[in-house]
């Protein structure tokens, strides 16, 4: 009899209630952290960015004045001077690079405002790029330079318009550099 006492209360200390639906299922994993909901910083980011590849200055221009950084870069890590760039929108370049956007921001794999304007074909902003100082000897991470990037894409004016103005870069330079050393031979003339 004591040893039936003792079987019975083993099982019912065990013994799970069977018709309940928690005994039939694992114990939930911890609740996982919710996710952030994007800043308003990230937002701005992406508008600043979303406008620059429509050719939507008067938005930009709101944005830019509420101190978006220009700079900054999208969840691509582009930068609203690459979307510009891409799309052919000079305006956006200018009011980018007028509020001190850097004209030769690199994307992920390299590339800059330059080669994409150039593997583009958009020769407008391939002007505003090199006013502004953007570097057209600058590469990509596949070692490309804006010029072989035009001519990879096929794009023949901005391959022209680039040979041109690198060509007008160097002959300015020769003259700087022949102005100099008539300038230190004339200095070293008058020492003797």
């Amino acid at each position: 009899m004591r040893w039936r006492q003792r079987k019975i209360e083993v099982q019912q200390r065990k013994a799970p209630d069977l018709e309940s639906p928690a005994a039939h299922r694992p114990p939930l994993p911890p609740p996982l952290p919710l996710p952030l909901p994007p800043s308003k910083h990230a937002a701005s980011l992406e508008s600043l960015y979303a406008s620059a590849l429509e050719g939507r200055t008067e938005v930009m221009r709101l944005l830019i004045e509420d101190d978006v950084d220009v700079q900054g870069r999208n969840r691509q890590g582009l930068q609203a001077l690459h979307a510009a760039a891409v799309s052919g929108h000079a305006e956006c370049l200018k009011l980018l690079l007028a509020s001190h956007a850097n004209p030769n921001a690199k994307t992920n794999d390299g590339r800059t405002g330059l080669a994409l304007s150039a593997m583009m074909g958009h020769v407008s902003c391939l002007d505003v790029l090199l006013e502004e100082g953007a570097d057209p000897q600058l590469c990509d991470a596949m070692g490309f330079t804006p010029v072989n990037c035009a001519v990879m894409s096929g794009r023949v004016e901005a391959v022209r318009f680039l040979a041109a103005r690198m060509s007008a870069d160097r002959s300015e330079q020769e003259q700087d550099s022949a102005r100099r050393r008539e300038e230190v031979d004339c200095k070293f003339a008058a020492l003797m």
